[in-house]
Parts: structure tokens; C-alpha cells; sequence
């Protein structure tokens, strides 16, 4: 019996140390991106939009205060019955860099956010697009410094996870998850040299891409029935590739970020919609994971 019990707990042990390693080796590599100069191809900022009367004024304000590179935030407004097209109205009397991409209804076989953020890459001229959420809280250096990794390190693509505020404990059991499985279990360096999708990782609070790629790729309507932004997959010529930071090399590169001190709040207000994305984002994972 004593056997039966050190083996389970030296495996229980070799089990513990086999993330702790992997995230030791990935915390050497996420780092905070430096910004060495400014920015002058603009960016910008996609917010889809549906009831978000409580988020979407910082959202907005929080894009529009970005430095060192140029910056334009797009919203488009899924038919909100609150407040939120009234405060939009507002925000474009104050904002020049403020627009409203106009509502179309929404086609079959499409996801309202794929069909919003579709609309607002197609409406967009700018070099960069930034895909993001209403509840998205952006520093001022976030954006630039996202650019500057994107440019130094050669990608079309980078994702960062922002710090995640909880406001309840089952948030704050559940939220934390995700970084534990990203840092513990996805190599990081083997991530950025390999287009493999099974490798690929990212967050659809902070998408950057560059719009000529995010065209290339089929934008998102090569994912357009997706429940989430970062189990999409799109086709890169024959091969299937997830455009969130795992990428066909033929037109995408992409790589993981660190985070800014606080290049992004994302509010969760209630446990239940602290368990869905949570939810979502491992089943998408799973697919992807066991059929590659």
C-alpha cells in the first residue's frame, strides 16, 4: 500500500513540475514589448457592440487616448435596445476618430460578432486592425506597443491577454484558468517558428492584425459561425489555420505578447458569464488540440 502511494504522489508531483517548468521557460518570453519610436501607420480599433450602455464609453475613450501611433475607433452597433446607440451619437459629436459602421441585417450562417467585426474590417483603410471587446479597458501605450512587436518581430498577427478583473469567486476560480493552461501547457518559443494550429493560442479581447493579412486570409468570414474569436480557423490555401497565433507562414506570422501593466480590464459581471467564455474557449481547444 505504501508503493501505491509514493508512486501516486511522485506523480502527482512529476505532474506539478511539468507546468511549472513550462512556465518558468514561457515567463522568460512574455514580456512586455518595449516601443522604441512612434507609430505612423494607424490603427484601427473594431468594438462589435450589443447593449454595452455600461462599457462602451471607456471602451471608446480608452482607444481614442492611445499614444505614439494613430488611432480610430470603429463601432458597430448589433440593433442595442439600451442606451448604447444614444451614447454613440454622444461620443461622435466629442470624437472626430469615432465611427459608426452602419448595421446591416445579419446573413445566414453567421455569428452576430463574426458579422460585426466582418463589417468593420471591411469598412476599415487603415494598415492595422485591432479586434476587441466592449469591456476592454486599453492603456495608452497598449496599442503602439503592440505594433512595435507586431513590426520588430516580423508578425501579422499578435494577441496579448489583459489583466482580468473578477467580480465574484466564481470568476475568480474559473478566470485564472485560462492563464495557468496558456503558461503551463503552450510552448511558447515552439509557437512562434511553427504555423502548426495545435500550437496556437491568443485572446479575442486584443487582436491585432494587419488588415492586407486579415484580407488575405478570408477575414472573418472564414470563421463566420464561430462562438468565439480565438477557436477560428480560416483557410490559408489548402492548409486549415487558426488566425489568433497559430498561422500559416504563407500569409501569416503571429506570436504571443505580454501584457501591459493594464493594457485591458475585461469585466465580467456575473459568475455565469465568468464560466461561458471559460467554457467556449476549452472546447475550442480540445477540438483543435485532438484533431491535429
Amino acid at each position: 500500500m505504501s508503493d501505491m502511494w509514493s508512486l501516486l504522489a511522485w506523480s502527482g508531483l512529476t505532474c506539478a513540475a511539468l507546468p511549472l517548468w513550462m512556465t518558468l521557460l514561457n515567463l522568460r518570453r512574455y514580456r512586455v514589448p518595449a516601443v522604441s519610436k512612434p507609430i505612423d501607420e494607424r490603427v484601427d480599433v473594431c468594438i462589435p457592440a450589443r447593449n454595452e450602455a455600461s462599457n462602451i464609453e471607456a471602451c471608446v475613450e480608452g482607444a481614442l487616448s492611445s499614444v505614439g501611433v494613430p488611432v480610430r475607433a470603429l463601432v458597430y452597433d448589433d440593433q442595442s435596445t439600451d442606451d448604447t446607440p444614444d451614447i454613440l451619437e454622444r461620443l461622435a459629436l466629442k470624437h472626430a476618430g469615432l465611427v459608426r459602421v452602419p448595421t446591416r441585417s445579419l446573413p445566414d450562417g453567421w455569428n452576430g460578432k463574426q458579422w460585426g467585426c466582418e463589417r468593420m474590417g471591411q469598412a476599415s483603410d487603415a494598415a492595422w486592425l485591432l479586434f476587441t471587446d466592449a469591456d476592454v479597458r486599453i492603456a495608452p501605450n497598449a496599442i503602439a506597443s503592440a505594433v512595435g512587436f507586431a513590426r520588430s518581430s516580423g508578425s501579422d498577427l499578435v494577441s496579448t491577454f489583459p489583466r482580468e478583473v473578477c467580480g465574484s469567486t466564481g470568476e475568480a476560480l474559473v478566470v485564472p484558468l485560462i492563464h495557468f493552461m496558456l503558461l503551463g501547457y503552450l510552448p511558447m518559443g515552439f509557437m512562434r517558428r511553427d504555423g502548426r494550429p495545435s500550437l496556437g493560442a491568443g485572446c479575442g479581447q486584443f487582436l491585432l492584425v494587419r488588415r492586407e493579412a486579415w484580407l488575405r486570409s478570408g477575414g472573418h468570414a472564414a470563421f463566420k459561425d464561430s462562438m468565439t474569436a480565438s477557436s477560428c480557423r480560416a483557410a490559408s490555401g489548402a492548409q486549415a489555420v487558426e488566425p489568433i497565433c497559430s498561422t500559416a507562414r504563407r500569409w501569416w506570422n503571429a506570436g504571443c505578447i505580454a501584457a501591459l501593466r493594464r493594457p485591458g480590464v475585461a469585466s465580467r459581471r456575473t459568475p455565469t458569464k465568468g464560466w461561458v467564455p471559460w467554457l467556449r474557449w476549452w472546447s475550442s481547444r480540445c477540438f483543435t488540440w485532438w484533431g491535429t
